[in-house]
Order: structure tokens, then C-alpha cells, then sequence
């Protein structure tokens, strides 16, 4: 119980913390709509399709993720999303550095832990997290603002 619990409060942290900084995007966090209150979260039990981002194609297990409406305070949809794999973070970044471009995606920075992307006003970032168990070797974040248009 208590490392589901970690696990959901990390995600939260992830989403809450993380994500507004990947993504810079001040301007419109700062005012939500009197109408439709944004911040709240809905928590996902299975994996979200996100458009035009490619699964990994390794030994991956969904963990869980979080929705967030309303992200943008016109309608747009922010998601998480938490995996576990036996694959090298390595494996995971290459996979995405490289099959993003293909799904026309124009990618952004990139690092040892880190990438980010764009397609059509969304933005994705992949980031990759150590995991010390005996069953998974990393984890890593599946990060897409879906602005609506």
C-alpha cells in the first residue's frame, strides 16, 4: 500500500511540479477561468493513446497516469503518464529520439534524462527515471499538453 501510494504521490509531484517547468508556459497558468476552475486531476488506471506518439516497444508496464482538463483554461488536455521497463534508460530515449521524427514530430532538447517534442501545438516530453527494483531498471515519464484548437 504505502508504495502505491508513493508511486501516485511522485506522479502527482511529477505532473504538479515537473511539468509546468518542462513546459515554461506561465502566461497561461497564471489566470485560471472563473468558470471552468483548471487543476484538477482525474487519475488514469490504463494507458492513454496520445496522438501520434509512438509506444515503446520494449518490456514496458503502465504504472498509472493523470489527466488534467482544462490545463490551458480553453480546453486543452495535459496527461501523464508513468511506465516501468527492464530496457536501459538508454534504450528508452534512443527509442523516442528516433521514432518521434518519423511520426513528424520537430524534437526540441534533449539530454541524458530528457527530450522534448512538438507536433501541431502539442508538446511531449519523455523523461527517464533510474529504478532501483529487482523486476524494473527505469522508469519514465510520458509528458503531452494537447492545447485545443
Amino acid at each position: 500500500m504505502a508504495s502505491i501510494a508513493n508511486m501516485q504521490l511522485g506522479t502527482i509531484l511529477f505532473f504538479t511540479v515537473l511539468c509546468p517547468l518542462i513546459f515554461a508556459d506561465q502566461a497561461s497558468a497564471a489566470k485560471p477561468a472563473p468558470a471552468q476552475q483548471s487543476g484538477y486531476f482525474q487519475q488514469l488506471n490504463r494507458p492513454m493513446d496520445l496522438p501520434g506518439v509512438p509506444p515503446f516497444g520494449g518490456d514496458s508496464k503502465f504504472r498509472f497516469g493523470l489527466l488534467r482538463p482544462n490545463f490551458d483554461n480553453r480546453g486543452g488536455t495535459s496527461v501523464a503518464l508513468r511506465y516501468s521497463t527492464r530496457n536501459s534508460a538508454e534504450d528508452v530515449l534512443r527509442f523516442y529520439y528516433t521514432a518521434l521524427p518519423q511520426y513528424r514530430w520537430k524534437m526540441g532538447k534533449a539530454s541524458s534524462q530528457q527530450l522534448s517534442a512538438e507536433l501541431n501545438g502539442n508538446r511531449l516530453t519523455v523523461m527517464i527515471m533510474p529504478r532501483s527494483s529487482k523486476e524494473f531498471t527505469t522508469d519514465y515519464y510520458l509528458c503531452c499538453e494537447m492545447p485545443r484548437r
